[in-house]
Formats: C-alpha cells, structure tokens, sequence
C-alpha cells in the first residue's frame, strides 16, 4: 500500500510504500495527491520512500506507475528513498533518462531528501 506521509511544504507529495504496492494504491492514494499538488501550486515535488516494510509490486502498480509518468514534465524535483537493492539499480539505470532533477537516497539519509526535494 501508498501512505502519506505528512509536515511536508506545499508543493511535495511525500509517499512510503509498505507491504504490497497495486495500482489501486496508485489512483486511490498517490494521483488525487499529485494532481491536488499541481492544481495547488502548478508544480510538483515527489518524495518516494520504500523502507524496510515494503516488499514488492504488483504488476498493475508497475503499469500505473509508467502512467504516472504523465505527470514528470511538471515535477522539478523527485527523491527516492531505499536500501532495497533491485529498486536503488533500476532508479541508478533510467535517473538519465527522467525528465526530472532525480536524486537517489538511502534510507539513513531520509531528512536529506526531505530537505533536498523541498529546496532546502
């Protein structure tokens, strides 16, 4: 599932995957947040964390997870936050391709990317 996470700035939509990630997380959770965030502000800032209690996707979440794509020509900045190892090399492998300033963070450094994806 997709929470919420929340005391971040306007502008961030800040989300922790645990346990099972499905697309019906992605349209119930993740895209009322982002497009309220671009109705808001006309950007948007995603904080992604995947911690210790996230453990897979389904295969609808990765089809809804490319759909997000949509939305990254108004994304300024995108942090994801993991230590799992198949998640950090697919994030190090397509980073150059995104059209988005994409930082990568372990998970020891969860207040870095906080401050970084905020602007700070």
């Amino acid at each position: 599932m997709l929470e919420l996470m929340e005391g971040m700035p306007s502008g961030v939509v800040a989300v922790r995957a645990v346990g099972k990630v499905t697309a019906d997380d992605y349209h119930a959770v993740l895209d009322p947040a982002v497009e309220a965030s671009i109705r808001q502000t006309g950007t948007l800032r995603i904080l992604y964390v995947l911690g210790p209690d996230f453990e897979s996707y389904s295969l609808g979440a990765m089809v809804a997870d490319t759909a997000e794509s949509r939305h990254l020509g108004r994304c300024e900045r995108m942090a994801v936050v993991t230590d799992v190892g198949w998640i950090r090399d697919a994030v190090g492998l397509f980073r150059q391709a995104m059209p988005v300033r994409l930082n990568l963070y372990p998970m020891a450094d969860l207040e870095k990317a906080k401050a970084w994806v905020a602007g700070s």
